[in-house]
């Protein structure tokens, strides 16, 4: 019984990882690979810094995410499909090009709001499949996972975009996405299934409101949101800065 749960356990990790991979491999393709080619063909900085200040506030936008998809009957097959939803929508974005600042700016948003759903989804689901102790674990698996998807779709993707067509670019991201973003959980489902011990009826958003203002009960809270509000805007700040630094002085793609 105890190896049966281990491998179980470890089958969970293995599908929450690929979520995480996806979703930081469709990241930085959306705002570093195709923000470059976007800023190459002639985008501003003020348009660049509204992009990617924008697609931030969507995924700020979480918070309120929480009782809507507190009403999937299954989180699992939510993902799934959003991952399909993020595969079609990447398949897509050759046809916007030349297209007007708005259109882009919506072509880019969506993706950004299926996959801060989808994020919620995910984390949800894993509060309801593993167990207290194993959440520390699932935790750091997903941050590495998400880190070396934004290594994928960031520096390896804006590399290969430079020698491939940019049409096959994207067909490659999405099949990418599907695989380990709905064909490899499904494959594992089993592992992800929602377990019993998950809630039997959606939370109120006033209960969901109770819980968020207990949370700064919690010893050492401070001191993580502290952490958070340093690390998180320097690193929003600094990336469109790096972007704009890096075309002034000539660096190429590569």
């Amino acid at each position: 019984m105890k190896n049966g749960t281990k491998t179980k356990n470890v089958l969970a990790l293995i599908v929450f990882a690929c979520w995480y991979l996806m979703q930081g491999v469709v990241t930085a393709f959306l705002l570093t690979t195709l923000y470059n080619r976007l800023v190459n063909q002639g985008m501003s900085k003020s348009e660049g810094g509204m992009l990617l200040a924008f697609c931030s506030f969507l995924w700020g936008a979480k918070v309120i995410f929480g009782p809507l998809v507190d009403r999937y009957r299954s989180k699992l097959w939510g993902a799934c499909v959003n991952s399909l939803v993020i595969a079609v929508l990447v398949l897509l974005l050759p046809i916007m090009e030349g297209a007007a600042y708005a259109v882009i700016l919506v072509a880019i948003s969506i993706p950004n709001i299926v996959m801060a759903l989808q994020d919620v989804m995910v984390d949800g689901l894993a509060i309801q499949v593993l167990n207290e102790k194993d959440r520390g674990a699932a935790q750091t698996v997903m941050k590495v996972a998400a880190y070396f998807g934004t290594f994928l779709g960031g520096g390896v993707a804006m590399f290969a975009a430079s020698r491939i067509p940019w049409g096959m670019m994207c067909v490659f991201v999405a099949v990418f996405v599907i695989i380990t973003g709905a064909l490899v959980p499904l494959i594992l489902q089993k592992s992800a299934e929602e377990t019993k011990s998950g809630p039997k009826t959606p939370r109120s958003f006033g209960q969901m409101l109770e819980d968020f203002r207990q949370m700064f009960k919690s010893p050492g809270i401070y001191a993580a949101l502290a952490l958070g509000l340093l690390a998180y805007p320097a690193h929003g700040l600094t990336e469109p800065i790096f972007f704009a630094w890096w075309k002034e002085v000539g660096l190429s793609k590569d």
